[in-house]
């Protein structure tokens, strides 16, 4: 590399001695030395390079050994999360003692219905009308506080037309009756005890018919609850409940408020005297498992399971008019077969005063179903039902299970036959799939519904 001396002579013009070497070529030396800072640049940009990225390296291991730490002490802990059908995304700490399940299901459906006596369509007018609908979405809360034995339920609903468990107040003020809004359905805390006893208090679903013991819609064979269930149901009752769940028996007993009006306060609209209901499933055959639904699986053992149930309720001097309902009573009884890839559910259900006083109000239902596929179930129902008339009902339909009940496709066809029910919950039967109309007679739905649940 040329001397300091040899550049600052050659910058300063200074003329090399006899026999000296020649001048060095100025512009090598400049490029020399610009490659020399170069390079001496890139070797510090390099060293950088590596400092950051190792800092980045640290950085990382950082986060990946603290959670590793959060995990190692999460499962030291005994803790547990994740998914399992029918529990839903969970967690629980070791003991059970402290846990949260969240389950739901919603319902998508297309409705066309048709008629033939314009006229008798009021307020339509028309013979064909048709739409799109969320017809029923739940979310469900569950688990454990304090104790294993001690359990909690929370249920929310957003439905927008009124649901069986809006039906009871219909009987006395229709405008009361109305679907579109978040609702609460279940609220209620349980102890076990033991021999399969239990204590609940809160929000309950009412034990009373066939459907009363299913835990909701998405258990039903068709998608939607029974006309039955629809006109007679008890829905949900705010009071304390107890019950036993044994080998062959299961028992329940409800003293509420009013049945099928919780939740509510105590006031003088919603404290009867007395509003009490019960019902007792008796297993004959089969297991508990495949009675949390209506259809009969393939695979499935035979069950045959019988249900009974009776109800009363007694109003206050005190009520308001509206509210007044008289000694109400009644009792219903069903049968469940299951032949593992069919099934036949048959009900009758008899309430003396539940329109009027001094009048009684009975339905009866009958449905059988069967599997053509592993994954494919038809099934058909007829009912028959007399309130201040007498109404029937057929439907008609196929299921397709394209993932159990996590993911049902259900088409349908319901048909109003010959009656003379004028005028009678005409704003609920949407719920049902048919035509709000002044009359429902000469009337058919189509009705097409997804159902997603996890």
């Amino acid at each position: 590399m040329p001397s300091a001396f040899a550049i600052a002579a050659v910058i300063a013009g200074a003329s090399p001695a006899a026999g000296a070497h020649p001048p060095p070529d100025v512009d090598a030396v400049l490029a020399e030395l610009r490659a020399e800072v170069a390079a001496i640049r890139a070797a510090r940009d390099a060293e950088w390079t590596d400092r950051a990225r190792a800092e980045q390296v640290r950085a990382v291991a950082r986060d990946v050994l603290a959670d590793s730490a959060a995990r190692t002490s999460f499962l030291a802990s005994g803790a547990q999360a994740g998914y399992e059908p029918g529990r839903g995304f969970f967690v629980s700490d070791a003991g059970g003692a402290f846990s949260l399940g969240i389950t739901g299901f919603t319902q998508q459906r297309f409705v066309a219905n048709f008629g033939s006596d314009a006229p008798e369509r009021t307020p339509y007018g028309v013979n064909a009308v048709w739409g799109f609908e969320v017809h029923r979405t739940q979310l469900f809360f569950a688990g454990t506080a304090v104790d294993p034995s001690i359990t909690y339920l929370l249920g929310l609903q957003l439905d927008p037309q009124p649901d069986p468990g809006d039906m009871p107040i219909a009987r006395t003020d229709p405008a009361e009756a109305e679907g579109g809004g978040l609702e609460i359905n279940y609220l209620n805390v349980t102890k076990r005890l033991a021999g399969g006893w239990w204590l609940q208090a809160g929000n309950i679903f009412t034990p009373w018919d066939l459907e009363s013991h299913l835990f909701c819609a998405a258990n039903v064979q068709s998608g939607e609850y029974s006309v039955l269930n629809f006109l007679f149901g008890a829905g949900y009752t705010s009071g304390v409940a107890v019950g036993v769940d044994g080998d062959d028996v299961r028992w329940s007993a409800c003293y509420g408020n009013v049945i099928g009006l919780g939740p509510n306060q105590w006031n003088s609209a919603y404290n009867q005297s007395y509003a009490f209901s019960t019902r007792l499933n008796w297993r004959l055959a089969g297991d508990w498992a495949q009675y949390a639904d209506e259809s009969s699986f393939r695979g499935q053992p035979f069950g045959a399971f019988l249900g009974l149930g009776a109800r009363a309720e007694n109003g206050r001097a005190t009520n308001p008019a509206g509210f007044a309902w008289g000694a109400q009573y009644g009792a219903t009884a069903d049968l469940t077969l299951m032949f593992g890839g069919a099934n036949l559910l048959a009900e009758f259900v008899w309430i003396q005063d539940y329109v009027q006083a001094n009048q009684a109000a009975w339905g009866a239902w009958l449905q059988g179903g069967v599997f053509l596929t592993e994954q494919v179930e038809a099934f058909a129902g007829w009912t028959v039902v007399s309130l201040l008339g007498t109404q029937q009902y057929g439907t008609a339909g196929v299921n397709w299970y394209l993932h159990r009940d996590a993911l049902k496709l259900t088409a349908m066809a319901m048909i109003a036959g010959g009656g003379d029910e004028a005028n009678f919950y005409a704003l609920y039967l949407p719920g049902m799939g048919l035509l709000d109309a002044d009359r429902p007679n000469n009337s058919a739905s189509m009705v097409v519904q997804l159902q997603m649940a996890f």
